[in-house]
């Protein structure tokens, strides 16, 4: 029986992850929505395969000749939509990489892809056109299996099919959560199928009691409304408080599932909650929800390129106007038809599967195989984008990247890492310096080994100043190093560097200085890098307009609060370097590119002119100047 609230329910859904891509300042968790697509989604495939087992008419090309008449039109449709913006858009390297999500989108393993190369609350996420196509990858991988497994457990009656799915569950939730507290990746725990099929299976758990029942009691009529709208509430909390520090999937991911459940099992057609959902806005959002999901993300995200910044709010809301519209159309001309067999045959459907996939993955390897065709730019683009790469060279070797500096793609074995790990001068030469912190703080080693200053380096990709939960966690086990170096008497000062953008908490500052406080080792910090937003993008929309590449310029506001929040750290007795000035000189703002020579190779990270010019200025920098002498005397 066809229910107009749990329409409505994805069209909320739909909603709540649109404006969180759209980087709605209201909803930072608005990425909840995905689980209530995976609650909804499990609850209807499970209601399905039960009703046809009941009847005894389950086939398994039945069932897949639905998902694909189901889900491939329209994913291909925006599959090619999307590359064929890409070939105008994105630069070589972004479209060698779009090449590996198109391949991972249409193969289904889109989830191990993202695993692999981003994470979904980094920065880099608003600019990947496809990112939102894991959720997809994670539905089709537990569909490859759940259909067969549920039907075995079936054929010993319904009730250890229930209980089996209930165990799967449990399981799946326990690996959620152990994995997002203590896993030195919360990234496989965002995106891989073990962690995710428990928001699946709790839908199909409603599914085993699915009967809607309009003529119930009174004392029952309102307990399902009380516990309906107490499950939308949940949704809604969960949109509004959670974000990306949030332990997700988790135990506190039960919020939005298990309110996304409540909806599902308790929602009646005369019900607040089901009043609500049903209402005709939510209805139509909740119809095209598919394809609007399958929309918004690329288009928000190629604008953002076409633009080189980030969207305003005005901007934002009229490209998700302009995604609605287009899954509306989508909806009405490519999935409407493709579901009714008078139209498209199986045959049909199959060849058009086929062909699809293998058409859009082989446009993917090609764009990956052939680094992004370079071709497709104009020369100097390409000549720029040349000399990014060997700056990336250089800069590896200047931070002794594998060697001083761990990377979990160069160094996979943390604890093999520490054990070469061989970085400091020898003991008979002073001062001994040791820069710790995230790759912010390599660039810094690398620039004071430029200026001459002989110091080792020992941080990680992404590590923070404090030390994380997890004793096993590789940003743990580099920092305890770093203070069993100190606290063996071989180093007398230690430099702190971070990839900081906006203001430092002072709480946070005073825990870093009470970190290092009892060691007896000088102290000093680096202020965070100038943020150059969407750096390759403004490089090929420069060169595009004609704009001097050296007018390519960084937040200033935002680096002024950062700076103005380390005098917590002076306050504290501890000398603060500015980067800024070094990059700058006695100019306040400076391009990205002097003398025609990238300083910085992305929005923080430094290129070997960059560094050459702030090591040229570092040996007259005053604050250190008197710290570097105050190790020695």
């Amino acid at each position: 029986m066809y229910r107009a609230d749990i329409d409505g329910l994805r069209g909320i859904a739909v909603i709540l992850v649109a404006l969180y891509h759209a980087q709605c300042g209201f909803l930072p968790g608005g990425y909840i929505g995905v689980d209530v697509f995976f609650v909804i989604s499990g609850y209807l495939i499970t209601a399905i395969i039960l009703t046809d087992l009941e009847n005894k008419r389950f086939t398994f090309a039945r069932f897949y000749e639905r998902r694909a008449r189901r889900l491939l039109p329209a994913l291909y449709f925006y599959g090619a939509s999307a590359a064929a913006t890409a070939w105008f858009v994105l630069s070589p390297p972004a479209m060698k990489e779009f090449g590996r999500h198109l391949m991972g989108a249409n193969s289904f393993s889109a989830n191990i892809i993202y695993w692999l190369d981003a994470s979904y609350f980094a920065t880099k996420a608003e600019h990947l056109p496809l990112i939102h196509t894991w959720s997809l990858a994670v539905e089709e991988q537990f569909y490859l299996a759940f259909p067969a497994l549920l039907i075995s457990a079936f054929r010993f009656g319904s009730k250890p099919a229930l209980f089996s799915v209930l165990i799967a569950a449990a399981l799946s939730l326990a690996a959620a959560h152990y994995l997002s507290f203590f896993s030195t990746s919360r990234d496989g725990a965002f995106f891989l199928l073990l962690t995710r099929a428990w928001e699946l299976l709790a839908g199909s758990l409603i599914a085993f009691n699915r009967k809607n029942d309009e003529t119930e009691t009174a004392w029952k009529r309102r307990t399902s409304t009380l516990l309906s709208f107490a499950g939308l509430v949940g949704i809604l909390l969960a949109a509004i408080t959670f974000d990306s520090k949030t332990h997700h999937p988790s135990m506190f991911t039960l919020i939005p599932v298990l309110g996304s459940c409540f909806v599902v099992a308790f929602s009646r057609r005369t019900s607040l909650t089901g009043r609500l959902l049903s209402t005709s806005p939510l209805l139509w959002v909740g119809l095209v929800s598919y394809s609007f999901y399958l929309a918004h993300q690329p288009m928000l995200a190629f604008t953002r390129i076409a633009l080189a910044r980030p969207l305003s709010s005005m901007e934002a809301v009229g490209v998700l106007l302009l995604a609605f519209v287009a899954s509306a159309l989508t909806f009405l001309f490519i999935e409407q038809p493709a579901r009714y067999r008078q139209q498209f045959s199986t045959r049909s459907v199959a060849l058009f599967s086929l062909g699809g996939a293998t058409s859009l993955i082989f446009a993917g390897w090609a764009a990956w195989y052939f680094d992004g065709f370079p071709g497709r730019m104009e020369e100097r683009v390409t000549i720029k984008f040349e000399q990014l790469e060997m700056g990336w060279k250089g800069r590896a070797e200047g931070i002794k990247l594998g060697r001083c500096h761990w990377n979990n793609n160069v160094a996979p074995d943390i604890d093999a890492f520490l054990a070469r790990w061989n970085c400091l001068t020898d003991n008979s030469k002073r001062p001994r310096v040791l820069v710790v912190g995230d790759s912010i703080s390599a660039d810094k080693a690398w620039l004071l080994r430029a200026a001459g200053f002989d110091v080792g380096n020992l941080g990680g990709a992404g590590c923070p100043l404090l030390p994380p939960q997890s004793a096993q966690e590789p940003c743990f086990k580099i920092l305890a190093k770093a203070k069993e170096l100190v606290r063996s008497g071989g180093v007398d000062g230690v430099v702190l560097g971070l990839n900081w953008y906006g203001p430092v908490a002072s709480a946070d500052i005073d825990a870093m200085v009470e970190f290092w406080s009892k060691e007896n080792v000088g102290l000093l910090v680096f202020s965070g890098m100038p943020v150059f937003h969407d750096f390759k993008n403004r490089v090929v929309k420069h060169i595009r307009d004609g704009t001097p590449l050296d007018q390519i310029t960084f937040d200033d506001r935002q680096y002024e609060l950062h700076f103005a929040s380390l005098d917590a750290f002076q306050r504290r007795g501890v000398s603060v370097i500015d980067s800024r000035a070094l990059l700058c000189g006695e100019k306040s703002k400076c391009g990205a590119y002097f003398d025609g020579l990238p300083l910085i190779g992305d929005p923080t990270h430094l290129q070997p002119a960059g560094v050459g010019l702030m090591a040229a200025r570092l040996t007259n920098d005053p604050v250190w100047s008197r710290w570097y002498r105050s190790l020695v005397w």
